[in-house]
């Protein structure tokens, strides 16, 4: 069952943790900006490539990678990834597809609302924080929802997924703010602090 009050009471354990969630995309859209800068390619490609190496890594890990990656993509041997590449915890299979993106793939035939709604929201968050479609449900985002004082690991349905979106979406609406800052600031205060059993 879905619980709000929970939901709610960790978005407002902290204004400091608000000041931080409510612009974690902003911050995120700019690094992505940099990369394209960086790197010669558009921000749609950037902030593909940052969501697409995401799953299984800490924001700092997944930041690296994806510099790594871009600044690869435009080197000597920019047609191939190399096979003793590292990196940093990011699972190979997600850098390969990050890589096509880089050369060229059109990043809709790789990332997909239906087959990958996380990191489909993830990516458009990152490319336009100001929007209010797409919400980044990751275990922490599911376990809040559900009102659960401990992140576990779930294979979220899609029917789950979109329960939960929604009700991102309708608090957020309820405390006049976009649904990304709402998830953002959950997400850094369940995260960091949950073992502290703040929320009780």
């Amino acid at each position: 069952m879905l619980d709000t009050s929970y939901l709610l009471s960790v978005y407002r354990a902290s204004e400091q943790w608000q000041l931080d969630g409510h612009s974690w995309y902003a911050r995120a859209h700019n690094f992505a900006a940099m990369l394209a800068s960086e790197c010669g390619k558009s921000l749609e490609i950037t902030s593909a490539v940052i969501s697409a190496v995401s799953p299984g890594i800490s924001w700092y890990q997944n930041q690296l990678v994806a510099r790594q990656l871009c600044q690869a993509s435009v080197g000597n041997f920019s047609r191939y990834l190399a096979p003793g590449l590292t990196f940093r915890g990011a699972y190979r299979s997600n850098a390969n597809k990050a890589w096509k993106i880089l050369q060229g793939t059109d990043p809709y035939k790789l990332m997909s609302p239906k087959t990958g709604p996380k990191t489909f929201a993830f990516w458009h968050n990152i490319l336009d924080p100001s929007q209010s479609d797409h919400v980044t449900i990751d275990r922490h985002a599911y376990c809040i929802a559900l009102g659960e004082k401990t992140t576990r690991q779930y294979a979220i349905k899609a029917s789950a997924y979109a329960l939960v979106s929604e009700l991102y979406k309708t608090v957020a609406q309820q405390l006049g703010i976009i649904p990304n800052q709402l998830q953002a600031t959950v997400w850094l205060s369940h995260r960091d602090h949950y073992q502290q059993n703040l929320f009780n």
